[in-house]
C-alpha cells in the first residue's frame, strides 16, 4: 500500500477520535465557565458523580454551598446540572415560572426503565396528573384510611409479642418495611399476599433499588445511550426485578379489573380509583401498570424510612416523644375508634414528623429542566439545562434554620410557619409538580404513629447507631438496620 495513504489514513483516524473525543467528552465541561456557574472540576467521562462514595452524594450539598455559593454546577457525567440552594430562585422554578420547567430531567433514558407520574413529561404528565389528582382528595383518603389502621394494628402485636417475649430490642427499619410493604398492597390493590408471596415481592424491589446503589450505576448517567447493555452485563437482577414487578402488576390489575365489572368487590382502594378514572379519562392498562409501579415502589420505600427516621428521632430525644404522647392521650385515647377526623387535631405529631423531613431530607434534591432559555435573578438557565433544587443543603442552611444540626419540631409551630419563606421547607417539592401522595403519606404516618405510642415508646438502645447514617437510593434511608430498644408505656 503507497505509504502517502497510510499516512493520510492514520492521520484522518487521529484527527477523528480526536474531534469525537474533544466535542463528545471534553466540550461538555466548558458549559458553566460559558454562564459563569462556580463548582468542582469534573472527572474525565463520570463527571462530578464519584466526587464522593456515590451512594453518600446528598452528604456533599452542604459543603458545595459552603465552598461555591448557592448556586453551584456539578456534572452527572456530560450532563450539566445547576444546583439551586436559593429559596427565592428555586421558588421561581418551582412555582412562579413553572411552566418553563415543568419536566424532571432525564438522567438515564425513559425507554431504559418503568415511566410513571414521576416521569412523565409536557402533555403525557399533564394528563396523567389531572387524572389521578382527584384520587387523593380527602373524602377518598377517609375512605382508605382503614387500610393503615389494620396496618398498625398488625404491627403493634407483632412489637407486643417481641416485648413479651423479652426481645424488645428491635430492628425497626426492618420492621416497618415490612408494614409498609402490607400497606401498600392493601390500599394500593386491595391485596393481602401471604407471607410467600410478600416476600417475593420485597425481594424484587430489593434487587431493583439495590442496583441503584451500585458504583456501576453512575456509569449508567454518565453513559446514558449505553445504559442498556450496561444494565443487562452488570446488574441483570435490577432489570429482572422490573420485568417481575410489572408482569404481577399486570396481573393485579386484569384480577381486579374483572372482581369490578362483575360487582365481586365493593372495598376501595387505589386500584380501585385508578380504574374508575380510567372509563371517564381514558387511561391506558399500560399507564395503569406504570402508575402502579411508582405508587409501590415510591410509597413503600419512603413510608418505611420515614417512619424509621420519625422512631429513631423519637428515641433519641424523648423529651418531644414525651409530648407526641401527651397529645396522642388528649385527643386520640380510644385505641378501638381512630381515624382520619381525629388525627387532624395532632398538631404536635405533625411538626414532629416536620422536623424528621427536615432533619433526615429524604428527598434531598428536586430535579427539573428548562425548557427555554431565560434568566432569574441574574442567572443564566439555558434551554435543555438540567435543574436540582438543592433540598438538604436548604434544610441544613443556618441562614434559614436557627441550630439547624439540632432537632426541633418548635419550628413547625402555626406561628413559625407563617412568618416562613414557601421554599424554606420543601419535602415533597412545591408548585404543580408537588408530590402527588403527600397527603396520603402524611396520614399513613400519622395512623401507624398513633397506634404505636398509644401502648409503647422508643428508647436508645446500646446497638443504635447515632448519628444515623444514610445513604441515597431514590431517597435518601438509613443505611443499616436501625436497633431501637421499644418497651410498653408505664
Amino acid at each position: 500500500m503507497d505509504i502517502t495513504l497510510i499516512i493520510l489514513s492514520s492521520t484522518f483516524v487521529v484527527l477523528l477520535f480526536t474531534y469525537i473525543f474533544y466535542f463528545y467528552y471534553l466540550k461538555p465541561y466548558s458549559y458553566f465557565d460559558k454562564i459563569n456557574i462556580p463548582g468542582p472540576k469534573p472527572k474525565f467521562i463520570v463527571g462530578n458523580l464519584w466526587d464522593t462514595v456515590y451512594v453518600r452524594r446528598h452528604l456533599c450539598l452542604t459543603d458545595h454551598v459552603k465552598k461555591y455559593g448557592k448556586i453551584f454546577g456539578l456534572y452527572y457525567g456530560r450532563k450539566p446540572i445547576i444546583h439551586v440552594a436559593d429559596p427565592d430562585i428555586a421558588y421561581e422554578i418551582l412555582v412562579k415560572q413553572s411552566e418553563n420547567f415543568i419536566n424532571r430531567i432525564d438522567l438515564v433514558p425513559t425507554s431504559n426503565r418503568p415511566v410513571g407520574l414521576i416521569d412523565a413529561r409536557d402533555v403525557t404528565w399533564k394528563h396523567a396528573r389531572e387524572s389521578l389528582t382527584p384520587l387523593f382528595s380527602p373524602n377518598k383518603l377517609k375512605a382508605m384510611s382503614h387500610f393503615a389502621n389494620e396496618a398498625s394494628s398488625n404491627l403493634l402485636e407483632k412489637v407486643l409479642h417481641k416485648i413479651d417475649n423479652d426481645d424488645d430490642t428491635i430492628n425497626v427499619r426492618e420492621l416497618f418495611y415490612s408494614t409498609a410493604m402490607d400497606m401498600s398492597l392493601s390500599s394500593l390493590f386491595g391485596v393481602k399476599p401471604n407471607e410467600e408471596k410478600k416476600i417475593e415481592l420485597q425481594t424484587h424491589i430489593n434487587n431493583f433499588m439495590g442496583g441503584l446503589k451500585k458504583p456501576i450505576a453512575a456509569l449508567f448517567i454518565a453513559l446514558p445511550k449505553a445504559s442498556r447493555p450496561l444494565r443487562v452485563l452488570f446488574n441483570y437482577k435490577q432489570v429482572k426485578a422490573i420485568v417481575k414487578l410489572a408482569t404481577m402488576l399486570r396481573k393485579i390489575v386484569t384480577t381486579r379489573r374483572r372482581e369490578l365489572d362483575q360487582g365481586l368487590s365493593t372495598r376501595t382502594d387505589m386500584l380501585k380509583l385508578v380504574i374508575e378514572a380510567e372509563h371517564k379519562e381514558k387511561i391506558s392498562d399500560f399507564d395503569i401498570v406504570q402508575h402502579c409501579l411508582t405508587f409501590l415502589i415510591g410509597g413503600y420505600d419512603t413510608t418505611a424510612s420515614s417512619l424509621t427516621f420519625i422512631a429513631f428521632a423519637l428515641a433519641t430525644n424523648p423529651d418531644v416523644q414525651d409530648k407526641v404522647i401527651e397529645e396522642i392521650d388528649q385527643y386520640c385515647p380510644d385505641e378501638d375508634n381512630l381515624n382520619y377526623n381525629d388525627i387532624q387535631k395532632l398538631d404536635y405529631l405533625e411538626m414532629t414528623i416536620n422536623e424528621a423531613f427536615r432533619y433526615f431530607s429524604a428527598g434531598y434534591i428536586n430535579l427539573r429542566e428548562a425548557k427555554s432559555d431565560c434568566v432569574i435573578n441574574g442567572v443564566q438557565f439555558p434551554k435543555g439545562v438540567g435543574i436540582a433544587i438543592a433540598v438538604k443543603a436548604i434544610h441544613e442552611d443556618p441562614d434559614i434554620w436557627e441550630n439547624p444540626d439540632k432537632f426541633d419540631p418548635q419550628r413547625f409551630s402555626a406561628d413559625q410557619k407563617s412568618k416562613r419563606h414557601p421554599c424554606h421547607f420543601l419535602p415533597f417539592s412545591d408548585g404543580p409538580r408537588k408530590c402527588i401522595g403527600n397527603r396520603l403519606g402524611m396520614m399513613n404516618l400519622k395512623l401507624i404513629l398513633v397506634r404505636l405510642l398509644q401502648q409503647v415508646k422508643f428508647e436508645v438502645a446500646s446497638q443504635t447507631e447515632n448519628p444515623l447514617p444514610t445513604i441515597v437510593i431514590f431517597t435518601a434511608i438509613p443505611e443499616n438496620p436501625v436497633i431501637l430498644k421499644v418497651v410498653r408505656r408505664v
